[in-house]
């Protein structure tokens, strides 16, 4: 799976006129890690799979950091035994990431690369009329 580098970002971005604003800072890996200021909402993603040797279900979750995810409602919801995290070797191996910068950026933008087993989940408390953080693939700007 290809993952784009943040300048190749920010020009689709600029390609499809979304408006965005960089900031830079340290690295960090969770929404906790963050002590500088986010002139936007502060979302977390999760990347979870199905529980289940074979099974091919992928899920990417974002949502207010201030939220706690309830792992099991949310399996019933999707109608899958159980949901885990996605370990730091299978975001390494199968999407060409590190901890800490999995997003809805790091999504592969073809379908054929992985993108059909991704559902992607937007919270519903998640502000529709306001700016949200996202990341360009990496924890900190190079």
């Amino acid at each position: 799976m290809t993952i784009l580098p943040a300048a190749d970002i920010y020009q689709r971005l600029n390609k499809l006129e979304i408006a965005y604003q960089v900031t830079q800072h340290k690295a960090v890996y969770t929404v906790a890690d963050i002590d500088f200021e986010i002139p936007a909402s502060a979302v977390k993603n999760l990347l979870l799979k199905g529980k289940g040797k074979n099974n091919p279900n992928y899920y990417l979750v974002v949502m207010p950091d201030s939220i706690q995810l309830d792992l099991k409602k949310l399996a019933l919801f999707l109608g899958e035994k159980r949901l885990s995290f996605v370990s730091a070797e299978d975001l390494a191996e199968k999407f060409g990431l590190q901890l800490g910068a999995v997003g809805p950026l790091a999504l592969p933008e073809k379908r054929g690369e992985g993108s059909s087993s991704i559902k992607i989940l937007l919270h519903q408390d998640i502000p529709h009329n306001q700016k949200i953080g996202f990341h360009p693939n990496q924890m900190m700007r190079q």
